[in-house]
C-alpha cells in the first residue's frame, strides 16, 4: 500500500480503475496455513474512474471481524493529490479529513533541504582517528541520537588535519541528525536532533518530532528500513505572516526543550556552553551536506541552506 516496489501498480490501479473498497489484515493473522504474511483485498472495476469517485479502506482487520469492518472513505483524486508515490494510507474511520488538512497548501522536506544523504559507518576503518581521550572532536553515530538530544557515549577522534576539515565543514551547516527508522511498531519512528548552528532548523526539528507527523509518517510508511524518499516526501507548512506566531511558539517550545535535554544529558552545559565539533564518516565535499545517522549505522540527514531557509 505504501511501498516504493508497489508504487507502478498502485499509479495503475488510481488512474485506471474505479478502485471500491480495501481491506487489510493484522500481519499477525494467519489467514493461510502456517503463513503468517501482510495480506489485503481488494475489489475494482476496470474502468476510468469519476472524478469523484470514493473507495472504502479499513485496516488492522482479523478473520473473525469480517461481519464488522468499520470503513474510512477515501476519494481517488486526493490520493493523487496528496501522495507523490501514490501511497494508499493506512488510516482509520475519520483519519482522511486530518490527511486533507495536513497535506494542503504544504511544501515537501525535500525542498526545504540544501541536501541529505544515508550512509553506513564502519567504524573498524575509523581505528585510525580514534582517540582514548576526550579530544572535544567526537564521532556521532545513529545509536547516539534520540527525540531533541545526543548521549554521551560517543567515539572520541584525536585532532588531525581531516578531523578539523571535517569539524570546520560541520560547524558552517544547519544539521539535523536522524536515526535509522526501523521498527514499524515503535511508539515513535523519527527521532531527531541538532548538531550545529541550530537556530534555522528549531521548526523542523520540533514538527519532525510532533505526534502529527510521526502519525502521518507511519501511515504511509509500511517498512522496516526506511529510505531517504520517505521522510523527503513529508509535508512541511510554510512560515507565513499569518502562522508566524505559531512558528515562533513551536521554536520558543523547541528550544526550553532543548535546554532541558542537555542539562539531563550533560549538566556541566548548564553552566559553560561550549561548541564542540562533529565528525562523519566520508569525506567532506564542497557542497554543503551532512549526515542524518542511523541505530546501528548512519543514516539520513539533512543541512539547511541559511539563504533557502532565510527566505522562507
Amino acid at each position: 500500500m505504501c511501498d516504493l516496489s508497489a508504487q507502478f501498480t498502485r499509479e495503475l490501479l488510481l488512474k485506471e480503475t474505479q478502485m471500491q473498497y480495501f481491506v487489510e489484515f493484522k500481519k499477525n493473522q494467519k489467514l493461510f496455513t502456517g503463513v503468517i504474511q501482510g495480506v489485503c483485498i481488494m475489489e475494482f472495476l476496470k474502468a476510468k474512474p469519476k472524478s469523484n469517485n470514493h473507495f472504502k479502506i479499513a485496516i488492522n482487520n482479523t478473520e473473525s471481524k469480517m461481519d464488522k469492518i468499520d470503513f474510512e472513505s477515501i476519494s481517488q483524486q486526493q490520493i493523487l493529490e496528496f501522495f507523490p508515490l501514490y501511497e494508499i494510507p493506512l488510516i482509520k474511520k475519520g483519519e482522511m479529513p486530518i490527511i486533507a488538512k495536513v497535506k494542503t497548501d504544504k511544501i515537501l522536506l525535500k525542498d526545504m533541504i540544501d541536501s541529505s544523504l544515508q550512509g553506513n559507518i564502519n567504524t573498524i576503518h575509523l581505528q585510525r582517528i580514534k582517540s582514548e581521550k576526550q579530544t572535544g572532536i567526537y564521532l556521532i553515530k545513529g545509536e547516539n541520537i534520540h527525540r531533541y538530544f545526543i548521549d554521551n557515549n560517543l567515539m572520541h577522534c584525536i585532532e588531525s588535519s581531516e578531523t578539523l576539515k571535517m569539524c570546520n565543514h560541520n560547524a558552517k551547516s544547519h544539521i539535523i541528525a536522524m536515526q535509522g527508522i526501523t521498527g514499524t511498531t515503535d511508539k515513535n519512528r523519527i527521532h531527531c536532533t541538532l548538531l550545529e548552528s541550530k537556530e534555522t532548523a528549531i521548526y523542523l526539528i520540533g514538527l519532525l518530532n510532533s505526534k502529527l507527523l510521526n502519525w502521518l509518517f507511519r501511515i504511509t510508511s509500511t517498512n522496516n528500513n526506511v529510505n531517504l524518499y520517505e521522510l523527503e516526501n513529508l509535508p512541511i507548512p510554510q512560515i507565513t505572516e499569518s502562522n508566524k506566531p505559531l512558528a515562533n511558539e513551536i521554536i520558543k517550545c523547541v528550544n526550553k526543550i532543548l535546554e532541558i535535554k542537555a542539562c539531563h544529558t550533560n549538566p556541566a552545559r548548564c553552566h559553560t556552553e561550549s561548541t564542540p565539533c562533529h565528525t562523519e564518516r566520508s569525506e567532506v565535499s564542497s557542497k554543503v551536506s551532512k549526515n542524518i545517522e542511523s541505530k546501528k549505522d548512519i543514516s539520513p540527514t539533512a543541512q539547511y541552506d541559511k539563504r533557502k531557509k532565510g527566505s522562507k
